[in-house]
């Protein structure tokens, strides 16, 4: 099969779908304060997950009002708006919404009307990918990919609120936006989660900026020199597991 058709059939196939939270709530707080920006706290935040999946609960940072910002739990898996709960959420995993394309948030449905007033983040420790050296490889590496001073980080969201049946009922869904990776991940993968600087998350969580080149300027791979990646068990490719040693190095000869 042509090297090029076989990049974009992968790049359709396998984007971000798995990452890890086990830092600590105060972590997020502490780096907040040093950009004036204030964050609710929420006990929740600080349960570990090892290997979180689409269609799971994630703790999502939304704004609250300004400087302020809150904690909010969102189904992993975008349910497009004006549609009911059942079939956008059958919709939603079967069609890979649990990604954003960076390229296409601004002029594509579902995504055009949330880029411009339901921007999130996702506080992470770490996420996994999958390397695939050929169209016919019967394996896949997976690799867990981190800063390498152990820092959390905040991947870029969209959010959506569908309305239920009864008064006051709603349930709120999330997008992780991905981008071209950059030169470390590119070992491995085509592309990447949209990671925001936390100097730049008050402008992505300002619901009410007009300039939209300040956040198209936000839609870029993260800087190599600060992350590391390293192969990880096949383990976590089972969403039951859930547990640290999934995070945990691994010799290549040991896959």
């Amino acid at each position: 099969m042509n090297n090029w058709i076989f990049i974009k059939i992968r790049e359709l196939i396998y984007m971000c779908g798995r990452f890890t939270w086990f830092n600590k709530s105060i972590e997020i707080k502490d780096s907040f304060k040093t950009i004036n920006l204030n964050i609710h706290n929420d006990p929740l935040v600080d349960i570990p997950s090892y290997n979180i999946a689409p269609s799971q609960q994630i703790c999502v940072i939304k704004s609250a009002s300004k400087n302020l910002a809150t904690f909010q739990k969102m189904t992993w898996g975008l349910k497009p708006p004006k549609s009911t709960s059942d079939s956008s959420e059958r919709f939603a995993y079967k069609s890979n919404l649990f990604n954003a394309r960076a390229d296409k948030i601004s002029n594509s449905w579902p995504w055009q009307s949330l880029y411009k007033t339901n921007r999130c983040l996702i506080p992470c420790s770490g996420y996994y990918e999958w390397n695939k050296s050929s169209m016919f490889s019967k394996t896949t590496t997976p690799f867990m990919i981190h800063m390498i001073d152990k820092t959390p980080f905040y991947l870029a969201g969209l959010f959506s609120t569908l309305s239920g049946k009864l008064e006051g009922d709603s349930t709120e869904s999330c997008s992780i936006i991905t981008t071209e990776a950059n030169s470390l991940q590119s070992t491995i993968h085509t592309r990447m989660p949209v990671i925001i600087p936390v100097e730049s998350a008050p402008i992505w969580l300002d619901n009410e900026i007009k300039n939209y080149s300040e956040i198209e300027q936000l839609l870029k791979p993260y800087p190599s020199r600060f992350m590391e990646l390293w192969p990880v068990s096949p383990r976590v490719g089972n969403v039951r597991n859930n547990d640290i040693d999934l995070v945990k190095p691994i010799s290549k000869l040991l896959l």
